[in-house]
């Protein structure tokens, strides 16, 4: 009784509608006040993400992700990085926005995620989540070092291949679509001979995507070593015959393929007939 109702340590049971009755024990008359609503509420507190896997591959896997937490009258919302995430075409938020659901994941899905969960009184995050998420291989790409396509027999060269995957990608070679066994990022290729041209690819691999990419090819024709020192960026055709003695200086014209013409210069080592046409490096 009395005017004032004094609610101390105030409990969830404690909640709901409470009402003032007037009485005048001289009229006998009764009124009730409006009622004033009471909700107790409980603090945000331990608040969690379960999700149902955390390594997907880019484009086939759908991650969920469900947020618990302790209190009452709760409310979530959830964050990537410092952004809230919303619904949309491969984003779905159900369950009073406590289960999120990414479909087709992609690379920049990776997080971190956080849940944050709040009532009138406080708000509380969850410890942040991120997945990791397999993609490529992709832009897989073939270098030669030196640069070709010509290189003389005896030769050595390196071929170079990357590509962008994770994890890293593994490399094998094919020459002319036959595997040749050699793993790695780099193909060493010494003392080569003329057997040995072909067209080039590197076959990249991603063990987790399991997809594979290949690269475009890398023509390597090796030709034989001529007897005349003459370096060119490109291969030059000789066109003459004759026996050339040995320490000679001999000057010959010579047909660049191209139509542009160039003077051979070059000292004969050994005697020898030259055939119609060379090729020469």
């Amino acid at each position: 009784m009395g005017r004032e109702l004094k609610l101390g340590n105030i409990q969830i049971s404690q909640s709901g509608n409470y009402t003032c009755i007037a009485h005048n024990k001289q009229s006998l008359r009764y009124s009730v006040s409006q009622p004033i609503s009471v909700t107790v509420l409980v603090p945000v507190s331990s608040v969690t993400i379960v999700p149902s896997q955390t390594e997907l591959v880019e484009f086939n896997s759908t991650v969920s992700f469900v947020c618990s937490a302790s209190g009452s009258f709760l409310s979530f919302i959830w964050l990537n990085g410092s952004s809230e995430i919303t619904a949309g075409e491969r984003v779905q938020l159900t369950d009073n926005n406590s289960s999120l659901t990414i479909t087709s994941v992609i690379r920049g899905d990776t997080g971190p995620y956080e849940c944050e969960a709040s009532n009138s009184i406080s708000r509380k995050k969850s410890l942040p989540l991120s997945l990791i998420i397999y993609y490529g291989p992709e832009y897989v790409n073939a270098s030669a070092d030196p640069v070709g396509p010509f290189y003389s027999s005896g030769s050595n060269l390196i071929l170079t291949c990357s590509a962008v995957s994770s994890p890293a990608a593994e490399f094998q070679w094919a020459v002319n679509g036959t595997e040749l066994g050699e793993m790695g990022r780099e193909l060493n290729l010494s003392n080569i001979q003329i057997s040995q041209s072909g067209n080039y690819t590197c076959i990249a691999h991603n063990k987790q995507s399991l997809r594979y990419s290949v690269s475009q090819p890398i023509s390597i024709t090796v030709l034989a070593r001529s007897p005349c020192a003459l370096r060119a960026v490109s291969p030059l055709q000789v066109n003459y015959k004759s026996r050339v003695p040995i320490g000679k200086v001999i000057l010959r014209e010579v047909n660049y393929i191209g139509s542009r013409m160039y003077t051979l210069k070059c000292t004969a080592t050994r005697a020898r007939e030259i055939g119609n046409p060379l090729l020469f490096l």
